[in-house]
């Protein structure tokens, strides 16, 4: 029976016999006398205490879970004494002075050149060692992570940076192997990991070596790449440093967020990791085995003619590609979730570099065969849907109101009697089912069931559909149902519900309506007397060439209105994130009350009632006579000058654009040049260009740009030249790319007395058709 003492190394807690304990106590003594009190001292002391802890750590187990003398003997002699140190030192000296003496061809020298081989290649113990994955901060770029590896086989860095940039333009790859790399890898903060990085052995003189390399090398400034690259700190180290410091500071931000929430969250995260890598690495392999073994079972139905497509050679190539591209990732996320669990690093560079590689090839491939199956994939299936097409007229009458919930694109006329045909295949007409409830005909598509069959590949149809009825009193439409609506002359309530779309040619009548649901969609023509409409829940309302005599609109929740003609009275309450965009519908008097970052765009000519609350914003255009306005809670309101097509010059003055289109996703900021286009006008001869625009900003000289300052949107600029440059703001970018709303250049041409001699605009278009540019509107 021992007694045991317990202990903290390098925060970690050991039990250790008396007697093993004592024995230790006198050899690190040892060394804190040898190497004095300095700031190098501390720290060799502290990467000896952290190595003697990582063997500690390997020695205890649930057999044995105290630390004994014979194991103490163990590590001082795999570390070394302060007395052999001594010896080796007294020793280097005196072969080095041979070295002097014999011109460097002496014995001794070629004595300590083989001694140091030697003890490269095998540690004090006769072990041979193996080197340990860290990232390498005294050789880094971004992170590391590219040294670490190279330290790791054994390798120049330089070709596994080649190698990361080479994978940086197949598909991104790189990034998000550097990216997992970064996050997996320690990073080899102290002496002795920097040690079992290169696989070198970890005792005294080594730690020692470390240490007083590591102080010469901050002394002298440093020799790697980054601190070279740091060192002229021009433009270009900027330009390129600066993704790679934001880089830095998420990732960070990451691994401290991840330390932080400990053990307990740490497993738990790894758990939910594991559960949902495993249950999808088993279905990838039972969707994969299905589709390669057992295409010709009777359980297995598809829209597809996937017999016919599993004869092509290129069948198999493609579904062992999309097999291997949907399983690796998971076989990540699980050895992440292990990782979290274990709280112990289980990746391992080579198998990890192999996955990676078969996962680049199954790209390869499924692109390959992507492109030899797609073509003749959508010929046949055109075929087969042509072919399976039928035509069905269904008998029922007596009803002025519609409920239809189905994949159906329907024409609703008026007629003096009851008439339904509709075409399509087979199988998704048998789903239809038709009720009629208190003069309400309901039309509901069934969801697609296979009776105990798995049906993979299997896509819902659309219904050509005509249905003729003397009157109709509302409308309602879900579920991808799209619907037009003609000549009918009473008032009406149409309902559009998530993903339908109704269109409707009003004659006058009144129309009540409510749209909610993501992708759901009123268009609306023709004229119309009273119009009311509840919108919300990213829902879309259209106006084209619009007659009407009073609007009414309530919308909320990222709601979308775009109105286009004229009406008499416009009343509207915007909220959470609501747009409407009414420039180009004239009214002669509004009312609008905006909410929690709504926005809205409207024209009045005689009467304007706005206030703007909560970070709202109401834009407006014309010159109304009788005008308040109230901001409160950062709401703001503001007025554009845009003129009407009716007062502007036919052939005096004009703008020229160049160049015709404008990317606003290039690289750096870009515009229009525009030029102000005008014959002289007799008796001025200083003339000034006074330019406004509802959107974006003027520059006159880009080598002269207050940076500061750019963030800013600059609605009016004056020049003496007639040329300017028009761009718009990076952060507004995503405002135009789900936007129909034009963007104006307005330009005076301003004489002797602050004469307004000419002046013309400019519309500008977003052509999200062409990739995203803004075009010219002729």
């Amino acid at each position: 029976m021992k007694k045991t003492i317990s202990i903290t190394i390098n925060n970690l807690v050991f039990q250790i016999e008396e007697d093993a304990y004592e024995k230790l106590k006198k050899y690190l003594d040892s060394i804190r006398v040898h190497y004095g009190a300095s700031d190098e001292s501390r720290e060799i002391l502290a990467d000896i205490e952290s190595s003697i802890a990582e063997k500690f750590s390997k020695k205890v187990s649930v057999k044995k879970q105290s630390i004994n003398l014979r194991d103490i003997e163990k590590v001082i002699k795999i570390m070394g004494t302060v007395e052999e140190f001594s010896e080796d030192s007294l020793l280097d000296s005196a072969a080095k002075e041979s070295v002097r003496r014999e011109d460097g061809k002496s014995a001794g020298e070629f004595k300590d050149s083989e001694d140091g081989k030697q003890k490269e290649e095998i540690d004090n113990n006769g072990a041979s060692r193996r080197r340990k994955l860290y990232r390498d901060p005294d050789d880094k770029i971004i992170a590391g992570v590219a040294s670490g590896l190279a330290a790791y086989f054994g390798i120049d860095p330089v070709i596994i940076r080649l190698i990361f940039i080479a994978l940086f333009f197949a598909n991104g790859v790189g990034i998000l192997i550097y990216a997992i790399l970064w996050i997996v890898m320690p990073i080899a903060k102290s002496s002795v990991e920097k040690l079992e990085m290169h696989g070198k052995p970890v005792d005294l003189k080594r730690i020692e070596q470390a240490v007083k390399e590591k102080s010469e090398v901050v002394k002298k400034g440093g020799k790697n790449a980054l601190k070279n690259l740091s060192a002229h700190k021009g433009i270009f180290y900027k330009i390129i440093n600066f993704p790679i410091k934001v880089l830095e500071v998420i990732f960070s931000f990451l691994k401290k967020t991840m330390g932080l929430i400990g053990p307990g969250l740490s497993i738990f995260f790894g758990v939910i990791f594991i559960i949902t890598a495993f249950f999808s690495i088993l279905a990838s392999n039972i969707a994969a085995g299905v589709m390669i073994f057992n295409i010709n079972s009777e359980y297995l139905v598809s829209d597809l003619p996937l017999i016919e497509i599993a004869s092509q050679p290129m069948y198999y190539v493609g579904v062992i590609s999309f097999y291997l591209i949907v399983l690796i990732p998971f076989v990540f996320l699980l050895l992440l979730g292990l990782t979290m669990v274990k709280r112990k690093n289980v990746f391992q560079a080579l198998s990890n570099g192999i996955l990676i590689g078969i996962w680049m090839l199954a790209i390869a491939g499924g692109i390959i065969a992507a492109g030899d199956l797609a073509p003749k994939i959508s010929q046949r299936v055109f075929e087969i849907n042509r072919n399976e097409s039928v035509e069905r007229s269904f008998d029922y009458a007596d009803f002025n109101k519609l409920y239809i919930g189905a994949y159906m694109d329907a024409e609703i006329k008026k007629g003096d009697e009851f008439s339904i045909s509709m075409a399509g295949r087979a199988q998704d007409l048998d789903r239809l089912n038709f009720n009629i409830e208190e003069g309400q005909l309901q039309i509901l598509q069934a969801k697609r069931e296979e009776d105990g069959k798995l049906c993979i590949f299997c896509f819902n149809k659309e219904i050509k559909a005509t249905i003729t009825m003397p009157e109709l009193k509302s409308f309602v439409g879900f579920k991808n149902a799209d619907v037009k609506i003609n000549d009918f002359e009473k008032d009406i309530y149409i309902s559009v519900g998530e993903a339908a779309e109704v269109a409707i040619e009003l004659m006058g009548q009144n129309l009540s309506c409510s749209l909610s649901g993501v992708d759901s969609e009123l268009l609306l023509s023709g004229s119309v007397s009273d119009l009311e409409c509840k919108l919300d829940g990213h829902a879309r309302l259209t106006a084209e060439d619009l007659i009407a005599k009073k609007v009414k609109l309530d919308q909320s929740i990222y709601s979308k209105a775009v109105l286009d003609g004229k009406a008499e009275t416009l009343g509207v309450k915007l909220d959470n994130h609501a747009r409407l965009g009414a420039f180009n519908f004239r009214t002669g008097e509004i009312a609008i009350n905006t909410f929690s970052y709504a926005k809205a765009e409207v024209y009045p000519t005689k009467k304007l009632r706005a206030i703007a609350n909560e970070n709202s914003r109401i834009t407006y255009k014309g010159d109304p006579s009788d005008k308040v306005t109230e901001e409160f809670k950062n709401g703001e309101i503001k007025h554009v000058r845009i003129l009407e097509l009716d007062d502007l010059s036919e052939a005096k003055f004009k703008i020229k654009v160049e160049p015709e289109t404008y990317a606003p996703f290039m690289s750096s900021a870009r515009g229009f040049t525009l030029t102000a286009d005008y014959n002289d006008w007799p008796g001025s001869d200083n003339i000034i260009f006074r330019w406004e625009t509802d959107h974006g900003r003027f520059v006159t000289d880009w080598d002269d740009v207050d940076w500061d300052d750019f963030n800013m949107e600059h609605h009016e600029f004056e020049t003496e030249e007639g040329e300017i440059y028009w761009t718009i703001l990076p952060e507004k970018f995503s405002e135009f790319s789900s936007s129909s709303d034009p963007v104006y250049v307005y330009v005076e041409a301003i004489g002797d007395e602050d004469k307004v001699l000419d002046k013309t605009q400019l519309k500008l278009i977003w052509d999200s058709e062409t990739g995203g540019v803004f075009r010219v509107e002729e």
